[in-house]
């Protein structure tokens, strides 16, 4: 992840702190729960992708603790729905860092594996994922940016999201200076 942080983020500086392995038994047990409902529904479809998420750094201990909470993710546009956001990409966590900030800067970010399932386009309204036939009273399992061709995912249910590696990373702006990260 740092490297792909590196080769893709210009003009911070990035810096990689640490990588802890998070295990809790009881996060992994709701989490195979929900990926064994979701497969039985979706056989011989791949159900999970391995995203990230950042939240800022004093929710890290409670994500490693309770799993992943809409209250402890950094501010979101919510253009896709208000559920939880992930992203395929690593170099989308950084998006808007340089906004907020343009001093040295602390990136949390967790790799985790997620439930996504069936899936479709987002929208700013939903609180749950929309029903996948109006006569039936299934939902879809997530939402996203793109159905084609997706990298932003959002899920409702905290439980379809399995935190797997907590990743620090210092972000150092200067603009002044070039870098050659590559």
């Amino acid at each position: 992840l740092f490297y792909l942080l590196r080769r893709f983020m210009q003009p911070p500086v990035i810096l990689g702190n640490q990588i802890e392995k998070i295990y809790n038994p009881v996060l992994e047990a709701a989490f195979q729960r929900i990926k064994r409902k979701v497969e039985g529904k979706n056989s011989g479809r791949p159900v999970t992708h391995r995203l990230y998420h950042r939240v800022p750094a004093q929710y890290c201990s409670l994500v490693c603790r309770t799993g992943f909470q809409t209250t402890y993710s950094s501010s979101q546009d919510h253009k896709y729905g208000a559920g939880i956001y992930f992203n395929k990409n690593p170099r989308n966590l950084v998006a808007d860092t340089r906004e907020k900030c343009e001093m040295d800067h602390l990136l949390c970010a967790f790799e985790a594996e997620v439930v996504t399932g069936l899936y479709t386009r987002g929208n700013r309204s939903y609180v749950v994922p929309p029903l996948i036939h109006p006569s039936e009273m299934k939902l879809y399992d997530s939402v996203v940016d793109d159905i084609h061709n997706p990298e932003v995912f959002v899920i409702f249910n905290r439980e379809q999201g399995m935190p797997l590696y907590l990743l620090t990373c210092s972000l150092i702006w200067n603009p002044g200076r070039k870098t050659n990260l590559e």
